[in-house]
């Protein structure tokens, strides 16, 4: 690597040994080297690199399974965010939602049955999943403030049947279905 490089957002594989991250080599100029997702052992050494020339590539999350990538991917700089799963063995990218101007910030359950992301597809933040397998996603959030950055519970967002609540991160989130059938 060189000394102008920038690297962030850095996402632990399940099993420890490698670690996946937001990387630039010349942070200074987005447009031309914007960032794309670098790979590197537990040790620190280089291990692989995705770039896609004129792509934006940030937030990686493993999946449970240590061979695929969530990310958000960018068609330009400052252009169209979508989630999207990076096979890490084949190179190969798959869209999974879109197109809207804001899907950010993805996260794969720990059961690698949903990945939890943020849109501002309806105006502000709002917390979504997708199933990777058949793409259908469902809102999580309806608040009148601003919700991102999801992160799951070693729980998951299963409904806990005493509380009708969903765990996250920032505290209890609701279960959008409780509300409709009277749960508290």
């Amino acid at each position: 690597r060189t000394a102008t490089q920038w690297e962030g957002g850095p996402a632990w594989a399940p099993d420890g040994e490698f670690i996946a991250t937001t990387w630039s080599e010349f942070p200074d100029s987005p447009v031309l080297w914007p960032p794309g997702i670098a790979i590197m052992r537990d040790t620190g050494a280089h291990a692989a690199d995705f770039v896609r020339r004129g792509k934006v590539m940030g937030s990686p999350s493993w999946a449970p399974d240590a061979r695929r990538l969530t990310l958000h991917y960018m068609s330009a700089v400052g252009g169209d965010a979508a989630v999207y799963i990076l096979d890490i063995d084949e190179d190969e990218f798959r869209r999974l939602t879109g197109p809207f101007k804001t899907d950010l910030w993805p996260e794969w359950s720990p059961d690698g049955e949903e990945i939890a992301f943020t849109s501002r597809r309806h105006g502000k933040s709002e917390i979504y999943t997708v199933f990777p397998a058949s793409k259908v996603e469902r809102r999580l959030t309806h608040n009148p403030g601003r919700d991102y950055e999801p992160a799951w519970s070693p729980r998951g967002l299963a409904v806990n049947a005493s509380v009708r609540m969903l765990p996250t991160v920032w505290g209890w989130l609701r279960n959008p279905s409780a509300a409709r059938d009277g749960g508290q």
